[in-house]
């Protein structure tokens, strides 16, 4: 506590640091993290309580389950013909503007344009007042060595040439292999649809709409990862596999920041009290 000067002559005492309040309804979350007073502080706040409602632990352990599984029936490569039949069924309706268009979309979640994106975020939440969990963003890199894993060792074959859509190909930051399991684009968009609605929940008119929120943001990662499938670079259980490894690293960065908080909570009561001392 701090005490500041009234004009009445009054010496009202002011609360330097409280809660990390949940987004958009006033309530504690989980965890109570001193977040700052300022206009920033306030936004890390809202952050703060978005992600504390976040079960990263269930999502770590259910999304690396579900992964582990599908990627024991793709071994076998047993849904070769499903993959096949709604890959063309997908293909179903193709022309020159929407491989255009597709084409564009796909860069969404690629390499390339999430750093950027990862950058931009991390240099703002770090200019609020966050230091070392400014870097969530870039959460996405946490699955890599997994997805390059599964491309060299799951014997998930090349969608076929004949299926491969030849708009917009592009070889910055691009290493073939052998495997398309999983995709990697559908991984980032799943991460990148993870951090969107963590936005519209914490900011604007949708905050504290969480369904709604979560609605927008599936769309985005659903559409995205469909375009891998129409432009013929990835099986549909390539970006089903990438979807639940982008919720396995949102699910990671919630749950450490999580720990983190708990941490800082309970260092800054033990801080307290010998100061009290």
């Amino acid at each position: 506590m701090s005490v500041a000067s009234h004009p009445s002559g009054i010496r009202r005492p002011v609360a330097v640091v409280g809660p990390c309040r949940g987004a958009g309804d006033g309530r504690l979350g989980r965890s109570a993290l001193p977040c700052g007073h300022s206009t920033a502080g306030g936004r890390l706040r809202r952050i703060c309580g978005t992600l504390s409602g976040v079960p990263g632990r269930e999502l770590v352990l259910g999304a690396g389950a579900f992964f582990l599984a599908l990627t024991a029936v793709v071994a076998t490569q047993a849904m070769m013909v499903g993959e096949v039949a709604v890959l063309r069924a997908i293909q179903l309706a193709t022309s020159d503007e929407l491989d255009a268009l597709a084409a564009v979309y796909t860069h969404v979640s690629s390499v390339e344009t999430m750093v950027v994106i990862g950058a931009a975020c991390a240099a703002t939440l770090f200019a609020a007042g966050w230091r070392w969990r400014a870097a969530a963003p870039f959460g996405f890199l946490l699955t890599l060595p997994i997805e390059m894993a599964a491309k060299m060792l799951v014997a998930q074959p090349q969608v076929d040439p004949e299926y491969v859509r030849r708009a917009g190909n592009y070889i910055l930051l691009w290493m073939g292999t052998a495997y398309s399991y999983p995709s990697s684009h559908a991984s980032r968009a799943a991460f990148l649809a993870c951090l969107v609605w963590v936005a519209l929940v914490s900011f604007g008119p949708l905050r504290g709409r969480h369904w709604l929120a979560g609605a927008i943001a599936a769309a985005l990662a659903v559409t995205l990862g469909l375009t891998r499938v129409y432009l013929g670079y990835h099986w549909p259980s390539d970006v089903v596999a990438g979807w639940a490894l982008g919720l396995l690293s949102f699910g990671a960065v919630a749950w450490a920041m999580s720990r983190w908080q708990r941490f800082s909570v309970s260092l800054s009561h033990i801080l307290a009290r010998r100061g009290g001392t």
